[in-house]
């Protein structure tokens, strides 16, 4: 049960924690030959249903509804707008309305390019632990494949790598200190995923394969043998035409 609601609490620090940071791109001048408009839904395309499967069991599955609007693409899920995005000459501007944040980055990018670049550093705290997180999180073009699985023809697969350290500060007033204390101290992380884009249909399939090092709460370091891991973790996203 402990060990259940530090998992929890780490990733909701992880994703509220994103409205706090900045944004920016590097190793990017944002003038290069491949348009990322062309890799996102065309006009044809007005719904998707997502199959996602973790740790090998299948979850219920997202139905979106997908509005193509000349330079605006809106998406919805049971009714309710969840993601805009916004294509300028040279930018892409992506407002997500769920965890109330808007980043920008540029339309034409080349391989090995960075397209997205975030720094998280948030410290949040509750009745039992402060947890300060310091993160680097980049995306990049990583390759251009002929195929994946199921899916043939133009694809774009990136690569995202979140590094940085997580601080726990068990509260000592806490009833639950002599349980959790020995969770004080910085911690590495180091976690890595996949995301494969299809011309003119958008994502197809995320994948996060994650290596957790340690037996007290889900620390991840991608980095790690298979041999170093506590055990392991899967997460699977993929596009059902």
């Amino acid at each position: 049960m402990i060990k259940t609601y530090m998992a929890l609490t780490l990733v909701a620090l992880l994703f509220s924690a994103c409205g706090s940071s900045s944004s920016d791109t590097k190793n990017n001048d944002g003038k290069g030959a491949i348009d990322l408009r062309d890799y996102y839904p065309s006009a044809k395309v007005d719904h998707k249903i997502f199959l996602t499967e973790i740790n090998g069991t299948d979850q219920p599955s997202e139905y979106q509804q997908i509005k193509v609007d000349g330079d605006t693409i809106t998406t919805t899920i049971d009714n309710k707008v969840v993601e805009k995005i916004l294509f300028s000459d040279t930018n892409i501007t992506i407002t997500d309305f769920e965890n109330n944040t808007t980043d920008r980055l540029y339309r034409h990018v080349d391989l090995g390019d960075t397209l997205f670049h975030k720094v998280i550093d948030d410290k949040q705290s509750d009745v039992l632990a402060t947890i300060t997180t310091a993160l680097d999180v980049n995306c990049k073009l990583k390759s251009k494949e002929k195929e994946f699985e199921t899916y043939d023809g133009d694809l774009l697969k990136i690569e995202c790598v979140s590094k940085g350290t997580i601080i726990y500060d068990i509260n000592s007033s806490s009833t639950l200190y002599s349980v959790l204390k020995d969770l004080n101290g910085s911690y590495e992380y180091y976690d890595t995923s996949y995301t494969y884009v299809k011309k003119d249909l958008g994502v197809v399939a995320e994948i996060n394969n994650d290596c957790i090092v340690s037996d007290k709460f889900p620390l991840i370091d991608d980095r790690k043998k298979d041999s170093e891991c506590v055990e392991k973790s899967s997460m699977y996203k993929r596009y059902h035409n």
